[in-house]
């Protein structure tokens, strides 16, 4: 059952195993010998006690949400989900209820028998016992999940009765967050626990500035419950779950309260009547929020390479947290072949090279090179970019949402090529892993002009070090194979050259009222040569047409801090690009960063990559996902960008009607928050802008 090495730190090549399942009458194996065709496997562990993982399969919307969602998508997905327990009944109950929701779906979409054999193909119910091995990993340092709890005070009346429980925490940026943990220290609440007396009811007697043990039953009003316990001053309420039911998952959805300025909490029905006991009328015991405690893993990966690969943190009680993990393994494979099916010449930026450590301007990772001649006849250019950590395990990595970008400086009188980004990236909160391929065809011409030249790429340092691997690639593309969303600004620029490339409004902004105080930039149409930057304000005689020459306007803009409107990370804002030709004629192109307005909470987690379907005209467009499952808040939707992934270029065609002749073109830009400009009261944010024009010219 066992073999190969005895090593379990992520990266390391899984061992081969062989599993049995009587409940369904099948086996299933794995072999480092075998080719696996991009097969994946996710191995979850399933014990009753564990309050938090058997919230994944309390809710049959959670269940639903992953049966869906999870396997499905234009990218083929290969994903077994192995599910394990050492209790055969929980097994059972969990598989039972699994393919119960199966059919139940099959038959509300009236959906075929191919699709109920895939999804039940999915599933493997290791009933008969799992390698040493699996267990080993879950309890290796590293793999270990982090389980929250409530304590009693040690000393006092109820010394003699301490508890300690499990609990489930609220969502970020809903409730108070029990336990504010930063990169160096964790600090948690503490109070007195009184019980609010009967089920169902906080006493309006009940004193301000503690926490309120509520029992649940199914007259409860959730609602008028949280705003009780607000009108009161409580410290925070600890919802004990009803018995024989589901754990409601405290948020918004669940108790239709918006904005909630308490600590909330749930736990299981009998957790409250332990603590229930020592709490007679009138009595109180102290309590505390504890930092989280170290307990054995609930899963790991194993990629379509065979290798072990962590799954993240367990921040939300739902299905999906396996789901979102299936969409990155089975992404990583799908990248790899993309990159492994069309030949191309590459040369590399960087090799794992060190980048942060200090905010320092020049402490990040520099590469000078010559760059080599490029061959004409490729017509496709992306930038490979790897991202890793100082350690191969996710706590270890570096905490917060970093943004890391490339920059090129051609060293030449001839060019004004310098300081300019080709890439952009945001770090995940501690997951020490990402790997992007971003489409840079448009920048093109900067890479012909450099030929030959010396040049030097740059990466701005950040406090926590990070290693960068990127590399420049070159491929033939033709029109038919550019097919698809992703590539469809392409596809029309198929029979059309890229011969200039003109840096726009590009730095750091402050995001306020004076945002919008900026001059417009002139260009002119070229000749058939290929041109430079530093000719753009150069005029030309030549008469062209619309059939002649193509603009194609790029940028890429995030928002980042915070004023009253949330602007400008979390906060909804137009940009906006005017073109005037020298008759007057103005053209407007708008990029839209509209948060997610149905679920804001998940908004990167499913936005970019909803479904498993690309959606290129989403925040992280370009079909990729988000690094999924990190320690922070990696779900929520933000202004134009999402952490632990790419920042895909905007790319939008100036349309054929734009009279291109007179040559001299003007265009400004504009950002806007609610369709005005900005003018906040306190703590303005900023934005990033990186954009350009570039001039595509007929093939002859």
């Amino acid at each position: 059952m066992q073999g190969g090495s005895s090593t379990t730190n992520p990266g390391d090549f899984a061992q081969d195993f062989f599993l049995s399942s009587k409940l369904d009458n099948k086996n299933i194996s794995f072999s480092q010998r075998d080719s696996n065709n991009g097969s994946n496997f996710i191995f979850l562990n399933i014990n009753a006690s564990d309050y938090f993982i058997m919230n994944f399969f309390n809710s049959n919307k959670s269940i639903d949400e992953f049966l869906q969602h999870a396997n499905s998508g234009t990218v083929e997905m290969k994903t077994t989900f192995i599910f394990y327990s050492n209790e055969p009944s929980l097994l059972k109950h969990v598989r039972d209820k699994i393919m119960a929701r199966i059919l139940i779906l099959l038959r509300l979409e009236n959906d075929t028998t191919e699709k109920l054999y895939d999804l039940k193909n999915a599933f493997f119910f290791a009933d008969s016992g799992v390698p040493d091995y699996f267990m080993n990993i879950l309890n290796s340092k590293g793999w270990n999940s982090k389980q929250r709890y409530i304590s009693s005070s040690s000393t006092g009346d109820n010394a003699a009765n301490p508890f300690r429980v499990s609990r489930l925490d609220g969502e970020y940026e809903w409730s108070v967050w029990p336990c504010s943990d930063s990169a160096t220290s964790t600090s948690c609440a503490s109070g007195v626990l009184v019980d609010g007396g009967k089920i169902c009811t906080i006493s309006p007697n009940t004193n301000k500035d503690t926490f309120v043990l509520v029992h649940l039953d199914s007259s409860c009003d959730m609602e008028k419950l949280i705003q009780d316990g607000m009108q009161q001053g409580v410290q925070g309420i600890i919802f004990v779950q009803e018995l024989g039911k589901d754990v409601i998952e405290l948020n918004e959805d669940n108790t239709n309260v918006s904005e909630v300025s308490i600590i909330l909490s749930m736990i299981s029905y009998f957790d409250g009547k332990k603590i229930g006991s020592n709490l007679i009328p009138s009595s109180s015991i102290n309590i505390s929020f504890m930092e989280p405690r170290v307990n054995p893993g609930k899963y790991f990966g194993i990629d379509s390479f065979g290798k072990l690969s962590m799954i993240g943190w367990e921040k939300f009680p739902v299905l999906m947290t396996l789901g979102w993990s299936s969409w990155k393994l089975n992404n990583d494979y799908h990248q790899y072949l993309k990159l492994h099916e069309i030949p191309s010449f590459s040369f590399s930026l960087f090799d794992n090279e060190p980048s942060g450590g200090s905010w320092s301007s020049d402490s990040g990772a520099a590469k000078n090179i010559t760059m080599p001649s490029l061959p004409l006849s490729l017509n496709m250019l992306e930038i490979e970019f790897a991202l890793s950590c100082i350690d191969t395990y996710d706590f270890n990595c570096g905490i917060w949402d970093r943004v890391i970008s490339i920059n090129i400086c051609v060293h030449s009188s001839e060019n004004k090529f310098c300081n300019l980004e080709i890439s952009r990236y945001i770090t995940a909160f501690r997951r020490g892993e990402g790997k992007w391929v971003t489409d840079i065809t448009h920048l093109l011409p900067i890479f012909y002009a450099a030929q030959g030249k010396h040049c030097t790429f740059t990466i701005a340092g950040t406090p926590e070090i990070w290693y960068i691997t990127a590399s420049l690639r070159l491929s033939h593309v033709t029109a038919d194979e550019a097919g698809g969303s992703v590539y469809e600004t392409r596809k029309m620029l198929s029979n059309f050259i890229p011969i200039q490339t003109i840096p726009l409004f590009n730095g750091q902004y402050t995001f306020d009222n004076e945002y919008n105080n900026r001059s417009s930039i002139n260009f002119v149409l070229p000749s058939s040569r290929i041109i430079n930057s530093s000719d753009s304000d150069k005029t030309s005689d030549s008469i062209t047409s619309n059939e002649t020459f193509k603009i194609l306007l790029s940028s890429v803009i995030t928002g980042h801090g915070s004023d009253e409107n949330g602007c400008g990370e979390f906060c909804s804002t137009t940009h906006h690009f005017y073109f005037n030709d020298s008759r007057g004629n103005t053209y407007e192109m708008v990029e839209n960063f509209s948060l997610p307005t149905t679920h804001p909470q998940f908004g990167c987690a499913n936005h970019g990559y909803q479904n498993g379907i690309a959606m290129t005209d989403r925040v992280n467009s370009g079909g990729d996902v988000a690094l999924p499952n990190e320690h922070g808040t990696w779900t929520l939707g933000r202004n134009g960008w999402c952490n632990g992934q790419r920042v895909a270029p905007y790319k939008a065609l100036l349309p054929s009607q734009f009279n291109f002749k007179g040559n001299k073109i003007s265009v400004s830009y504009k950002g806007l928050y609610n369709g005005k400009t900005p003018n906040p009261k306190q703590s303005p944010g900023y934005m990033i802008v990186q954009s350009y024009v570039t001039i595509y010219k007929a093939k002859n």
